[in-house]
């Protein structure tokens, strides 16, 4: 949910995990979302080799770091920012 106040666009959306072998996946399709908005985002882009090699089994708890970068529409790409945060979940 787009609580900024102004219309952002979302720049790029990466994940990370914590595993032996990191899984990184990112996302780089400019998107806009309106204030109070929300959106989801397809972040299927790695492989499912990759998830395996990264430690995830299905049917068990997995964490993955997530990088949101973005930047108001009013201020232009010049000046983004980033939000970081982390999904807790069951793998499927």
């Amino acid at each position: 949910v787009n609580n900024v106040g102004n219309a952002i666009s979302v720049t790029k959306i990466t994940t990370t995990s914590e595993g032996v072998n990191e899984l990184i996946c990112s996302f780089s399709t400019a998107t806009t979302v309106a204030p109070g908005d929300s959106k989801e985002f397809d972040l299927e882009s790695c492989p499912t080799l990759e998830w395996t090699s990264a430690g995830f089994v299905a049917g068990q708890k997995g964490k993955i770091l997530i990088t949101l970068t973005y930047n108001t529409l009013k201020s232009g790409s010049a000046y983004s920012r980033q939000v970081k945060g982390e999904i807790f979940a069951t793998v499927q």
